[in-house]
C-alpha cells in the first residue's frame, strides 16, 4: 500500500503522501489493500484446512493429504501464473516441487509420521 501510494505521489507532483492519504483516493487504497488482505487470510487459511482435514474423511493414510496438498499448490501456482503473467508449467512444477521438500524436511524431523 505505501508504496503504492509513493508511486502515485510522485506521479502527481506532491511533495506527501499526506494528501493522498485523506482524499478519496487514499481511502479506496485503504479498502482495496483491506480487501485483499482479508482475502488472503481467508485463502491461507482454507488452504491449510484442505490438508489438515483430509484425514478425517479417510483415517490412517498419509498419501491422500499429501495428494491434496500437491493439488493445491499446483492449483496455487497456477493462479500465481495467471496474475504475473508467468507460465503456468513452470510455478505449478516449482511450487509442488517447493511441497515435496517440505514433505521431505517434515519426515526428517519426525514431524510427519
Amino acid at each position: 500500500m505505501n508504496e503504492e501510494l509513493h508511486r502515485t505521489a510522485v506521479q502527481l507532483n506532491l511533495k506527501s503522501t499526506d494528501y493522498l492519504l485523506k482524499g478519496h483516493l487514499g481511502s479506496g487504497i485503504f479498502m482495496e489493500s483491506l480487501i485483499g488482505a482479508l482475502i488472503a487470510a481467508v485463502f491461507g487459511f482454507l488452504g491449510a484446512l484442505i490438508p489438515l482435514s483430509s484425514p478425517l474423511i479417510i483415517e490412517n493414510n498419509v498419501i491422500i493429504p499429501l495428494a491434496l496438498s500437491y493439488i493445491s499448490l499446483a492449483i496455487l501456482g497456477l493462479f500465481i501464473s495467471k496474475t504475473t503473467a508467468g507460465r503456468a508449467p513452470f510455478w505449478i512444477t516449482i511450487m509442488v516441487f517447493v511441497g515435496i521438500i517440505v514433505t521431505i524436511a517434515g519426515y526428517y524431523l519426525k514431524l510427519i509420521v
